[in-house]
């Protein structure tokens, strides 16, 4: 359901009645496949989606959640949607509830509160929370580990990821040690 929602958004003159071709809506079909995945413990991994901007990742992530909540699988799920900036926060939190995903679900949890976008702190008791990558460091990352008093069921972490250190690996030195690392 969720591709199929996401196809016909995007597809949608709302969207620029953009042409997808089966190669992107295979790989949109893979995003929302590999969500249900992890959101269920099926797969155990942090994935990074190498497609370009405009392309349908964030886009994946409402139909994702939209689906999920007309299933009724939000009485089983638990989803933490983090973000850089408050503005994308917003933006989805009202593009969910547009979808018909009910206000009191959903949970925004960041520093700007306005009375079009508020901030509930009563984020540990609704199934979707979404918030900030700042939000996640030092003392307070107990917002994505808690849906009463359980772990949420998946971490989505949407655009500009948070930095982590690369190492690079030269291929001769990877393929020598290529036995002891499968050891």
């Amino acid at each position: 359901p969720a591709h199929r929602l996401l196809v016909a958004a995007l597809q949608s003159p709302s969207f620029g009645s953009n042409v997808l071709s089966v190669e992107h809506q295979a790989a949109l079909r893979l995003i929302v496949l590999r969500m249900t995945q992890m959101a269920y413990g099926l797969r155990v991994e942090r994935l990074a989606i190498p497609l370009g901007t405009g392309l349908g990742k964030s886009t994946s992530v409402l139909f994702w959640l939209k689906a999920v909540n007309d299933l009724g699988l939000l009485v089983r799920l638990s989803i933490a949607v983090c973000c850089s900036r408050i503005l994308a926060l917003n933006e989805l939190r009202r593009d969910l509830v547009n979808a018909g995903v009910p206000a009191d679900l959903v949970s925004g949890f960041h520093s700007e509160h306005t009375e079009a976008d508020p901030v509930d702190l009563d984020g540990e008791n609704r199934p979707i929370l979404l918030t900030t990558h700042a939000n996640t460091k030092g003392a307070k990352p107990q917002v994505l580990t808690g849906f009463k008093g359980a772990p949420r069921s998946f971490v989505i972490w949407d655009e500009n990821m948070q930095v982590s250190k690369a190492t690079a690996v030269r291929w001769d030195d990877f393929h020598y040690e290529m036995p002891s690392l499968l050891a």
